[in-house]
């Protein structure tokens, strides 16, 4: 296990695997961050712990939705798997919840309406305000390469033609299962990384 109110690992060119309890927990609520190059998964005996014991007030006695705010981030380039019986776990004294949860998860082509993602069987996620999946498509440009609105534009369209395509994957939404359990908290979204050997400009 690992115990710490924020909590970073970085793997950049191997596979994590979280099979314990990475414990972020305190009187606020704490942070961890998972990134793996290749490859993250929860298994089923995983814990991600970012609860609050404390309720964080203002000076009226008032609930602070910032400051009672866990969060939790997984970044996967390859798959990202989400073994059933899995726990995050952002739960504020309160009940409310606040907590936040970001998974960033390659598509499997541009416009392919798939994810390389499995998160087929019920996932414990407790107090979690959002969860937000951004499917993400990597662009590389060339060193000195300028961005300029037309660019943008053309991602754009990419990510709708994703969207809509993957709205549309019921194989895909076997594998998120999951997630959509957790109906409006739920969100769907395309995701753009654009990287570069070198210097990048923009335009417009």
């Amino acid at each position: 296990g690992v115990k710490a109110h924020s909590v970073t690992v970085s793997v950049d060119g191997g596979a994590l695997t979280v099979a314990g309890t990475i414990d972020a927990s305190g009187a606020a609520p704490g942070t961890i961050r998972l990134s793996a190059g290749n490859g993250l998964a929860l298994a089923s005996t995983a814990v991600l712990d970012a609860h609050g014991t404390v309720l964080q007030t203002d000076s009226y006695g008032q609930p602070i939705e910032a400051k009672n705010r866990g969060h939790i981030e997984l970044t996967a380039a390859g798959a990202l798997t989400l073994s059933a019986g899995a726990t995050m776990d952002l739960t504020a004294p309160n009940g409310v919840a606040y907590g936040d949860v970001v998974l960033n998860a390659q598509r499997t082509g541009e416009t392919s309406g798939d994810i390389a993602l499995n998160a087929a069987g019920p996932l414990n996620i407790k107090g979690a305000y959002s969860i937000a999946l951004n499917a993400f498509w990597t662009y590389s440009l060339p060193a000195g390469s300028t961005i300029t609105q037309a660019t943008l534009d053309g991602y754009d369209t990419a990510s709708t033609a994703f969207i809509n395509a993957a709205l549309g994957n019921a194989g895909l939404s076997a594998r998120v299962a999951g997630l959509s359990a957790y109906g409006s908290a739920y969100h769907l979204r395309p995701g753009v990384q654009i990287t570069s050997s070198g210097d990048l400009s923009t335009s417009g």
